[in-house]
């Protein structure tokens, strides 16, 4: 048996707003009590209301928003809550002018998850026991008019306990720049990280469809923003997305905007070093001598971190980057070791220049000769014939190299001088001839290495 109720109010139907990070519905305008029901039948409710001008009575409301008619119905008696399918409704709502019928429309209304769409994109509103939302894609609420009727058919379930029940209704749009227009930014990449590579991934989402996905780089010369994407809610979490960045720090703001002008920003700070390390030159040369003193390493890297000398394939020395110096796009480096366990040895030597990203180069392979001891003078004379001078020397030294001398000429100008660049027996045996003067000669012999032994030759011609 079906019993009809037909309730008629005259009333406002306020426009609430509904706000997101609650997903509640409250302060709904028009109750009326529906307990005279039979359990499983179908009954009718009318509600009657005026709507005034909404630019008027509601400036805050968006008029080409969608018409959603909120029904809740409740329980009197907290015992008995009203639960999921304990009623459905239909319903459908005439708009009158002048006083007279005009326009009809069936909506239909869901107990369950409700998805309202706006120009802005889609929101979802997840479903309540007993709240009900009531639709018709092709109406506004710039539609209603001062007279509207809304007419509801509520069935009840056949095993619903008959207590005292409430419908409410209202109705509800989102307000302008309101918490309704809030969205979440998500960024997967680029992360604040150091980067090997100018080309960079970019997965960025937003919780709901936006106008525009966009970022800036505040380390450009002339920043300006860039588009990702427009009318989107993701770019490069689908499909994969790249864009080129500058060398060195970026200091980018990835930005997403609504057609209000909303927006939500996100910071990200990243450090890119494309360029490997190049080593381009190395010494001591290969089959050269060395005592330790004359190593040196030229090379290209903006960001270098770690260099690192091996020596017969194990670490040996690391080098203090600061002591290195710039030549235009160059860095050298110059510094001595001990190599003393080595002395009368080949040793094979290389260097690893790391560079900020962990990108590395290797220089090649060179074996030296290692010498650390330096020449031994085992007898030195010299004797003058007028200006002619004879120089003797007995000296002691495997990798010999040379003998030489310096002075102050009668200018006061240093100057260098070979005596001898071989040894025979061990022995150097040398003339030489002075001009008129005051002569005061210090004596090197040096060995292939660049040890050397000095002595002094004191006399006047």
């Amino acid at each position: 048996m079906n019993q009809k109720t037909t309730l008629t109010i005259l009333a406002i139907v306020l426009a609430m707003p509904f706000i997101l990070a609650t997903g509640n519905i409250s302060n709904l305008q028009i109750s009326q009590d529906i307990s005279d029901f039979v359990a499983g039948e179908t009954m009718t409710t009318i509600f009657s209301f005026d709507y005034p001008d909404s630019s008027t009575s509601y400036p805050d409301q968006e008029p080409d928003s969608p018409l959603v008619i909120v029904a809740n119905i409740s329980s009197n008696d907290s015992n008995y809550p009203v639960w999921e399918n304990d009623f459905r409704l239909d319903g459908s709502l005439t708009i009158s002018k002048w006083g007279h019928p005009d326009e009809e429309h069936n909506f239909d209304c869901t107990e369950d998850e409700f998805t309202i769409k706006y120009k802005f994109g889609e929101v979802e509103i997840p479903g309540t026991p007993g709240i009900f939302y009531c639709s018709d894609d092709d109406l506004l609420t710039m539609d209603l008019e001062s007279n509207n009727e809304i007419e509801l058919d509520i069935k009840s379930h056949p095993a619903l306990f008959p207590g005292k029940y409430n419908i409410s209704l209202g109705l509800f749009y989102p307000e302008k720049n309101q918490t309704f227009y809030e969205f979440n930014l998500t960024v997967y990449s680029p992360l604040e990280k150091k980067y090997d590579t100018k080309k960079t991934f970019f997965n960025i989402t937003t919780s709901r469809e936006v106008y525009k996905i966009e970022y800036i780089d505040w380390n450009y010369k002339r920043p300006r923003w860039k588009t990702l994407c427009r009318k989107c809610d993701e770019y490069g979490f689908s499909k994969k997305k790249t864009k080129n960045l500058y060398e060195g720090y970026n200091n980018l703001t990835i930005r997403a905007r609504d057609e209000y002008g909303n927006n939500t920003t996100q910071n990200v700070t990243l450090f890119i070093d494309s360029k490997e390390p190049r080593i381009s030159k190395t010494e001591p040369k290969r089959n050269k001598f060395t005592n330790g003193k004359n190593f040196y390493i030229k090379f290209k890297e903006d960001n270098p971190t770690n260099i690192t000398l091996f020596i017969n394939n194990s670490f040996f020395h690391q080098v203090n980057i600061s002591d290195c110096v710039q030549s235009r796009s160059y860095k050298e480096c110059y510094f001595d070791l001990n190599l003393t366990k080595f002395n009368s040895q080949e040793v094979e030597y290389f260097f690893v220049v790391e560079d900020i990203v962990g990108n590395i180069d290797f220089s090649r392979i060179t074996k030296v000769k290692v010498d650390t001891e330096k020449p031994k003078i085992d007898y030195f004379n010299f004797t003058q014939d007028e200006r002619k001078i004879y120089f003797t020397f007995n000296i002691t030294e495997q990798n010999f190299d040379e003998i030489t001398y310096t002075y102050l000429d009668y200018k006061n100008r240093s100057k260098e001088k070979r005596l001898c660049s071989r040894l025979k027996n061990d022995q150097c045996i040398k003339r030489k001839s002075f001009r008129s003067g005051v002569y005061n000669l210090t004596i090197n012999v040096l060995d292939d290495a660049g040890n050397f032994e000095q002595t002094k030759a004191d006399f006047i011609v």
